[in-house]
């Protein structure tokens, strides 16, 4: 049960007010990205309330399945509602390490949800695209990888080294096919490596078979970034190992490792 009502109350009011001040007299196109925005903050902010751990886990989970402006306003009234009469959030069974999943997992929604439309936006048929990431994987980027590939024609992995040389980064294209293996999507990219991946597999010809070149790479030649068109960014914007010269016209570009480019 929560002993304290007002603080997250209102902290979660004022967001929202404010947002729904902006979103009167603008497009549709503002009120979505405010609608994403406000969706994003209230995510990654969840942590910071003053709430039982269980109301954390079920705000965050809730926040991952909505998709209007309504459907955010109800949810805020349902939580401010049950904070304020001290009743239990319907999901009671939830820890502090299934919150944390379920934010990693709403992150990953965001970057998802971020690419598909702006590949829209820009006619982009995922299906038939080439989706790479720069960088060190690690954290959540294998499930970004994974969750990309359901969508992709192809998935392209560039590391600043060698796969033969490099354990770490073998270690981790193991881990993302066995991820994308186990997924239930008809993408060509998926498709392929459930038909031919295991893991007991040697990686290095596994990668060099043709049929899997086809849908799935790992490079360390950075200047192949130019094949795809959508860019996952995990070399952090303090870093300048990309430019825009390197990138095909009219790519989508994501650093997923800042979710405040999500706009």
């Amino acid at each position: 049960m929560d002993n304290q009502f007002e603080g997250p109350h209102h902290q979660i009011n004022n967001e929202l007010n404010l947002a729904l001040l902006r979103l009167n007299d603008t497009d549709e196109k503002l009120k979505n990205r405010y609608f994403y925005s406000l969706r994003k903050s209230l995510i990654e902010k969840s942590g910071t309330l003053l709430m039982s751990e269980e109301r954390k886990a079920y705000l965050v989970q809730q926040m991952t399945t909505i998709q209007t402006t309504e459907e955010l306003v109800s949810l805020i009234k349902e939580i401010n509602a049950g904070q304020m009469n001290n009743e239990d959030p319907k999901l009671d069974l939830l820890s502090l390490s299934s919150r944390m999943e379920w934010e990693v997992t709403s992150h990953l929604q965001l970057i998802n949800e971020f690419i598909r439309k702006r590949a829209q936006a820009k006619n982009i048929d995922l299906h038939d695209s080439t989706i790479a990431f720069v960088g060190v994987i690690r954290d959540s980027m294998p499930e970004i990888l994974t969750l990309m590939a359901n969508d992709a024609g192809k998935i392209m992995a560039i590391h600043h080294s060698p796969i033969n040389v490099s354990l770490k980064y073998q270690d981790s294209i193991r881990l993302i096919l066995n991820k994308i293996k186990e997924s239930n999507s008809n993408s060509k990219v998926v498709q392929v490596i459930k038909a031919t991946w295991n893991d007991q597999r040697g990686l290095l010809n596994y990668l060099e078979t043709e049929e899997v070149k086809e849908v799935f790479e790992a490079s360390a030649n950075l200047t192949r970034v130019k094949e795809a068109q959508v860019i996952l960014s995990g070399t952090g914007t303090s870093t300048r190992l990309l430019s825009l010269d390197m990138f095909r016209p009219d790519s989508v570009i994501v650093d997923v490792t800042d979710f405040d480019s999500l706009r």
